[in-house]
């Protein structure tokens, strides 16, 4: 399954004739996690816009996919070292434990502060939360957490690691499933 997903982000990167592509790929010990992104083009070039497309499988036989569209800009003119973004995520997950199928719509932040060294590196935090009112399937709520600390080796690759959490809550009577909730570490190529 991973290898199909990989090959069919591969592909839609490769049909893409938009610059500033990013593939991002995260591992740790019990979670794979692709996500691959490109700017969204008109009205939303100003505010660099940007579509994404993602899909997490865990040693649990939890599958996730989302698609994202997301604005970042800068806090304000001349050195920028932080930047602020906001946008809406939708998920669709196939839970193995309680075989259920939920899905949501949430919104989002994120920051990602900027620390000026021979190696540029950054501090990136996000969060998208899906209420109640947006989750359907079995689930009641959808948190999804990420920080991390990325080192840029190239104009081209960043290497990463941090901490990421994706949690379903459960309707009344069902265990909260946790697909991800530990240390990842990961590369994110721009082409």
């Amino acid at each position: 399954m991973i290898r199909k997903l990989m090959i069919a982000t591969l592909a839609l990167a490769a049909a893409s004739g938009v610059s500033a592509r990013e593939l991002d790929i995260g591992l740790s010990d019990e979670v794979a996690e692709v996500n691959f992104s490109m700017p969204a083009g008109e009205p939303f070039e100003a505010s660099q816009g940007r579509w994404g497309l993602g899909f997490m499988y865990n040693d649990d036989d939890d599958y996730v996919a989302s698609g994202s569209l997301s604005v970042l800009g800068h806090a304000r003119e001349g050195y920028r070292p932080v930047q602020f973004g906001a946008g809406v995520k939708a998920y669709g997950a196939r839970l193995d434990r309680p075989s259920k199928s939920v899905g949501g719509v949430g919104v989002g932040a994120s920051a990602r502060f900027g620390i000026p060294t021979d190696v540029p590196l950054a501090v990136v935090v996000s969060g998208t939360v899906a209420p109640k009112v947006t989750t359907f399937g079995d689930a009641d709520r959808i948190t999804d957490l990420t920080g991390r600390l990325e080192a840029q080796i190239t104009d081209a690759a960043h290497l990463f690691a941090g901490y990421r959490y994706l949690r379903f809550n459960m309707e009344r009577g069902l265990r909260d499933e946790r697909v991800a909730d530990g240390f990842q570490i990961g590369v994110r190529l721009r082409f």
